[in-house]
C-alpha cells in the first residue's frame, strides 16, 4: 500500500522547476498527504484530480516564473538564479 508520503518521482521531479514550482509542489503533497493509495494508479489518479481543479491561470502563471527565471540565467551568462 502506498502512502502520500512515498513520493513519484516523475510527478515532483515535473513540478518542480523553482522556488515556485515549490509552493506548488507544497500545494500538491498537502493535497495528497493523509491519503492512503493502494496502486501507483491511484496516485496518478489523484495528481490528475489535483491538476484539473486548477485553472488555466494557475499553469500560466507557473509557465511565466519559468520563462522569468530563464531570462535571468541568460542575462547572468548561465549562473544559477536562487530567486
Amino acid at each position: 500500500m502506498l502512502t502520500a508520503s512515498v513520493t513519484n518521482r516523475s510527478v515532483f521531479t515535473t513540478l518542480h522547476f523553482s522556488e515556485e514550482g515549490n509552493i506548488r509542489l507544497k500545494e500538491l503533497k498537502d493535497y495528497l498527504k493523509g491519503n492512503r493509495y493502494e496502486t501507483d494508479e491511484d496516485v496518478k489518479n489523484a495528481v490528475l484530480s489535483w491538476c484539473r481543479d486548477k485553472t488555466a491561470d494557475f499553469f500560466a502563471d507557473g509557465i511565466q516564473q519559468v520563462v522569468r527565471r530563464w531570462r535571468l540565467c541568460i542575462e547572468r551568462d548561465g549562473d544559477y538564479v536562487e530567486k
